[in-house]
């Protein structure tokens, strides 16, 4: 009896590993490849199940028509700043890329690298420079299993002068001596646990995928190099205006398929495993034309980038009360507001206490559906 048991528990087990996926090198995105993708910055119905399998995920709910990203991989030799990363095999040229620039990855047989960015800080202080990972951020692995777990580290220095820096920081930092320079040093260390997998429905598409959950610590800090003293860290200094710098830990899933290149769908959490934000793969759902039609409900920001205030006109939505949101590049909530819309609006809103950053406007009615979004630098 026993024996039947044990037979029976190995043949169990050998049936669910057969039925896994593998993710191949085949979805590593090549020079000329197009990934599209969007992003619902208010999701809901996204229920995060325990580690296992197999499971059948379903994401249909997520809305579509909102925050829209395409990745065009271009030989590296294209970008602007290839001589600095003379080992990169591509380049990602996005204008949402940590608010604007170009990313250099090293593509290889068995891995993806995301080497550096070329353009606005990573961390969202308002810094424009190249920023080198070493070692690199790994963003692919090949093959890729269940169950797996890795463990990498990436780390980031970079310094400028003092005269080279934008006035939100220099201002935010009363010391009695001025720096010379000042330099961003940001160590992450990430686990990645391919935990769990079954069939993943989104809209547009149904995929055999493998689950990976990353748990990203970070550490950032600022030091600041002072006469006599050398360097300081002021990171404390800056945490007001600033509360991206120091610790954090950033949660997310991500469902990989063995035969799409996109990322089928990231679901970003809080530590509660509340999703607070979905960025899935992008299957056409409907048009993804920048054309605004007469009568087309509009979100228009002037000054955009704001300065530190601006303008944001809503038109063409039907009367009624809506929320107003405002939320970084990982859902997170930063501003709300309840607003009466009645023909066109104007509400004025005083950006001066968020850091540097890119954020996305979301119009909300009552029943909690997003029905606009808009980009703001």
């Amino acid at each position: 009896m026993k024996k039947s048991i044990l037979l029976f528990y190995i043949f169990f087990v050998a049936g669910a590993l057969s039925a896994q996926i593998t993710v191949t090198n085949a979805t590593f995105p090549q020079t000329g490849d197009t990934l599209r993708t969007m992003t619902d910055f208010n999701p809901s119905g996204i229920e995060i199940t325990p580690s296992g399998g197999p499971y059948d995920w379903d994401f249909t709910s997520l809305n579509t028509g909102v925050v829209f990203t395409t990745d065009v991989y271009l030989d590296a030799s294209e970008g602007s700043a290839f001589d600095q990363v003379p080992e990169a095999t591509h380049v990602v040229i996005n204008d949402q890329l940590n608010g604007g620039g170009e990313g250099y990855y090293r593509i290889s047989g068995d891995k993806m690298e995301f080497l550096a960015a070329n353009g606005n800080d990573p961390v969202g202080i308002g810094i424009s420079s190249l920023f080198r990972f070493s070692p690199p951020i790994l963003q692919r692995r090949a093959p890729m299993i269940f169950p797996a777990n890795n463990t990498t580290e990436a780390n980031l220095a970079v310094g400028m002068a003092w005269s080279d820096l934008p006035a939100i920081i220099t201002d935010s930092l009363p010391l009695p001596v001025t720096p010379d320079s000042i330099r961003v040093r940001i160590v992450n260390t990430r686990t990645d646990f391919v935990d769990a997998y079954g069939t993943l429905s989104i809209p547009g598409g149904t995929y055999e995928v493998l689950r990976e959950k990353r748990t990203l610590l970070r550490d950032t800090k600022v030091e600041a190099k002072v006469p006599v003293f050398g360097w300081q860290d002021v990171t404390d200094l800056l945490l007001s205006q600033f509360p991206q710098l120091g610790t954090d830990t950033i949660i997310s899933y991500n469902f990989f398929s063995n035969t799409e290149k996109e990322i089928i769908a990231t679901v970003t959490v809080d530590a509660n495993d509340t999703p607070l934000s979905v960025t899935f793969k992008n299957n056409d759902i409907i048009s993804g034309s920048d054309e605004i039609l007469p009568g087309q409900p509009v979100i228009e920001i002037s000054p955009n980038p704001a300065d530190p205030a601006t303008n944001v006109t809503l038109s063409n939505f039907t009367k009624g009360q809506y929320h107003l949101d405002i939320r970084g590049q990982y859902g997170q909530l930063v501003f709300t507001k309840i607003v009466d819309l009645n023909n066109e609006t104007t509400v004025s809103i005083n950006l001066s206490t968020l850091p540097a950053a890119t954020y996305y406007i979301l119009l909300k009615n009552n029943d909690g559906k997003t029905i606009a979004v808009e980009k703001l630098i």
